[in-house]
């Protein structure tokens, strides 16, 4: 029986040429995100840089600053417990807003070095690369949407603001700017961390619409393609545990129209972009299994010549007959084993229960 295929040499690799521009593995990062790009104005390592951030996000500054003007800032207009630090409320409501800024700081990087690792990969992982991939690889520290959407909120609570008829005059102007400031920042970040995920899905479905570079079965039951999964099993993780802690949408929203809106369309996003890229890399999966199935069948029926729609034996079996049925059903039970996702599928069974 056969030990390969015609689409795969002798060592596992695609003949697939159709795309001209070969694989490069050369290392190449990114653009910073944006905690990053100004953590690196300070000189600390980015964690306590990181803190620091978070730090001014979450104290309620202006209120600290200007205590008598607490009453009619931003903050305290929208949420009273983000105005100071009078009650053990307060106090847990910028605990939880500080704890929910620091990881969104902190997961932003790994995020994006999880996808230059493997970017560094890409040459054991697809025949040849489109062009663009580079361009989207190189989207993923874009600040520019970021700081754009984060206005369409920020306009959002401004409106809110002015609905509540407060009286601003020359003193209350640059405790005002401040607060706004802080508000604005606040979704800056938050909308960084959001960007950050979807461009790193992207450049993954991106990767997953190339040739892939399957290995054989009998070497990987995942293919290969394990590196594929483990990215996206990892991104999803990182961006579900920052969108999870929905004290960080209570807190900013407090009981407004808004309260349910952002987990839900955030989440939903979340789950589009974990499978967009896994469908793709799915279906070349299915196709090499079904594939291998076939090849299996074919060399089965011109080994033993008979079937169901053939007349009975009447001779025995021979000794290499039996043997080759051994060895048929090993191979079968391999190719039944073949996976056909980048990833072990229980563990998202085991995590749905």
């Amino acid at each position: 029986m056969s030990s390969g295929r015609q689409a795969v040499d002798d060592d596992g690799v695609s003949k697939d040429t159709s795309i001209a521009r070969p694989v490069s593995s050369r290392a190449v990062n990114p653009p910073l995100t944006i905690p990053e790009r100004v953590a690196i104005h300070l000189p600390l390592p980015y964690p306590a840089a990181a803190v620091l951030f978070a730090m001014l996000l979450a104290l309620p500054w202006p209120g600290l600053l200007a205590p008598s003007q607490v009453p009619r800032l931003l903050t305290q207009v929208l949420n009273g417990h983000f105005g100071g630090l009078n009650s053990a409320v307060d106090v847990v409501s910028v605990t939880v807003l500080f704890v929910v800024a620091l990881y969104i700081c902190l997961a932003q990087p790994v995020m994006r070095r999880r996808v230059a690792e493997t970017h560094e990969r890409l040459a054991d992982l697809v025949t040849s690369q489109d062009v663009a991939l580079d361009h989207d690889f190189r989207r993923i520290g874009s600040a520019a949407l970021p700081l754009v959407a984060a206005l369409v909120p920020l306009l959002g609570v401004l409106a809110i603001y002015v609905s509540k008829g407060v009286t601003v005059d020359a003193e209350l102007v640059p405790v005002l700017a401040a607060d706004i400031a802080i508000w604005y920042l606040r979704f800056v970040t938050l909308f960084s961390f959001i960007w950050t995920y979807v461009a790193c899905t992207w450049w993954l479905a991106r990767v997953a619409r190339q040739p892939l570079r399957l290995v054989p079965y009998y070497r990987d039951p995942l293919l290969g393609m394990r590196p594929l999964g483990a990215l996206s099993l990892s991104l999803a993780a990182l961006f579900f545990m920052g969108v999870g802690a929905s004290p960080f949408f209570l807190v900013l929203t407090n009981g407004t129209p808004l309260l349910v809106i952002p987990p839900i369309a955030t989440i939903s996003i979340g789950l589009v972009l974990f499978l967009l890229p896994l469908r793709h890399v799915h279906k070349q999966m299915v196709t090499e299994k079904n594939r291998e199935r076939a090849f299996l069948n074919d060399e089965f029926q011109r080994s033993f010549r008979s079937s169901r729609h053939l007349p009975a034996r009447t001779t025995p079996a021979t000794v290499d007959e039996l043997r080759d049925a051994i060895g048929f059903d090993v191979v079968e039970r391999r190719i039944n084993a073949i996976r056909t996702w980048p990833f072990d599928t229980s563990i998202l069974a085991r995590l749905a229960t």
